[in-house]
């Protein structure tokens, strides 16, 4: 991908990719990587504080539920 500056006043259209691969985390539980379903929200803007446009996406993936890490297992 190309980064060119984009002028004041100035609209461009931009498409990009995000592999599934890159919403993984490390699941304590499983004791493995997984993606988990879900609604995730992709937002972009000038900073975190000041997101101009966002888009809502579903994917597939497990559910892992609410969990209880409050106790630990002796």
């Amino acid at each position: 991908m190309t980064l060119e500056a984009v002028q004041p006043g100035e609209t461009r259209r931009m498409q990009f990719s995000i592999p599934v691969e890159e919403l993984r985390f490390y699941d304590v539980i499983s004791q493995s990587l997984m993606v988990e379903e879900g609604c995730y929200i992709i937002g972009a803007g000038t900073s975190s504080a000041n997101i101009l446009i966002k888009t809502e996406i579903q994917i597939p993936g497990k559910k892992t539920g609410q969990r209880d890490f409050s106790s630990k297992d002796t």
